[in-house]
């Protein structure tokens, strides 16, 4: 073997060991970039959950929220005066709205559920009468994502009392069970 053949064994071995390097740092870039998306995912997610409660924290939306519960809940649908009805339906369609980005999957359901669920599962059922009338009107889709978190609602609740009514030795496997399905979505 002459210096010739030397010389270019030597320079290949360095190209594939400087190659063998660049794909490394190639991978390690890749694992950072992947990390870095998720972590931009979920702020992205977080910026959702945060702008779907603002959503409901809104004055008008509080007042209506008031009308609701102070004065709805005690007369009966068909007495109901315009203003009245306005509230109802501003509430309703601020839930059905936040129901339809849910069922998107573009923000976990959990936190707003956990959240809303009681003042979301009072509020419908006040407002069940309007909301069957405007059904019948217009037809069962428009409001279907309310009826969706509601439903989403009433389940959650269903789960929590299941998991405060079982002896403490089953609750850590029904917690467990409840991470199992959300890590097989």
């Amino acid at each position: 073997m002459d210096f010739y053949q030397k010389t270019q064994i030597t320079v290949q071995i360095a190209a594939v060991a400087g190659l063998l390097i660049t794909l490394y740092f190639q991978r390690r870039q890749l694992g950072l970039m992947s990390v870095s998306l998720e972590q931009v995912r979920q702020s992205a997610t977080a910026g959702h959950v945060l702008s779907l409660l603002s959503m409901m924290e809104t004055e008008d939306m509080r007042m209506a929220r008031v009308v609701i519960h102070t004065h709805l809940s005690r007369k009966p649908f068909t007495t109901w005066t315009d203003e009245e009805i306005r509230a109802a339906s501003k509430i309703c369609s601020a839930y059905a709205n936040a129901g339809t980005v849910l069922k998107s999957g573009l923000v976990p359901p959990e936190p707003i559920i956990e959240t809303w669920g009681f003042s979301l599962r009072a509020t419908y059922e006040i407002l069940e009468p309007f909301i069957r009338d405007q059904s019948e009107k217009v037809g069962p889709a428009y409001w279907a994502d309310l009826d969706w978190v509601y439903q989403q609602a009433v389940e959650a609740e269903g789960r929590k009392l299941a998991l405060k009514a079982a002896p403490k030795e089953q609750r850590h496997l029904i917690r467990h069970k409840k991470v199992d399905k959300q890590h097989a979505v």
